[in-house]
């Protein structure tokens, strides 16, 4: 492991962000496991924006993006150098760009309302899955190129996969008005919240592990360790 890479991954602020991740998800999941109690289960989760409850769920959504968002800015500088690296964390910047318009722009309350924020909202929902499934494909055959990120290679290609087919049928089913279209769509932003969750969790396997790569670079040096 080059030094460079050490010294980035063994950076505290790497750690808080990973951890921060993880802390945001678990509110994300406890706030939409809240929502789905105290005001029902609707066909569309993006309907829990015109529950009496929607500031709620303008907290988990503006979480979950804050998530995503900060394991990406974290696992950027120490990802794989590949060409596909880039063209992953594009695909992702892309679709944050898309969540955010899904949150600004809620959707409508019913379906003969016909507004700007609501077909704004149904236009921006099918890009941004795509987007997050090419996304987490490409990042998967990228962590191939790295030992440090192959483990999570076949999990990330995965996730991107089930996200792209979890989209298709959230499309067939609300052409359908089919019901287990609310059931696709959780395992949907399931899958999404799985990635970010795991990406924070190898950032920080790898934290630990340069720290044990850069104690062992001492020892051989005869250096002392640095007190706590």
């Amino acid at each position: 492991m080059p030094r460079t890479l050490v010294h980035r991954l063994r950076d505290a602020r790497l750690r808080w962000m990973a951890w921060g991740t993880l802390a945001g998800l678990a509110e994300v999941v406890v706030v939409v496991v809240v929502l789905n109690f105290a005001v029902g289960v609707p066909w569309h989760m993006s309907e829990f924006a015109n529950s009496n409850l929607n500031w709620l769920w303008v907290v988990a959504i503006a979480t979950l993006l804050a998530s995503g968002a900060t394991v990406a800015w974290a696992a950027a500088p120490v990802l794989p150098r590949h060409p596909l690296s880039a063209v992953g964390l594009l695909l992702l910047a892309l679709a944050g760009i898309g969540g955010l318009t899904l949150l600004l722009f809620p959707v409508d309350a019913n379906a003969q309302s016909g507004t700007l924020a609501g077909a704004v909202h149904n236009g921006a929902t099918i890009p941004t899955f795509v987007a997050l499934g090419f996304g987490f494909w490409v990042l998967g055959a990228a962590f191939r190129a790295s030992p440090l990120w192959a483990s999570l290679a076949p999990a990330s290609r995965w996730i991107g996969r089930g996200v792209l087919a979890a989209g298709v049928l959230v499309l067939v089913a609300d052409v359908q008005g089919a019901a287990w279209v609310a059931i696709v769509q959780r395992v949907l932003v399931g899958l999404v919240a799985l990635w970010f969750a795991l990406a924070a969790w190898r950032l920080l396997e790898l934290g630990a592990l340069a720290s044990r790569r850069a104690l062992r670079r001492r020892e051989r040096r005869g250096e002392e360790p640095p007190q706590a």
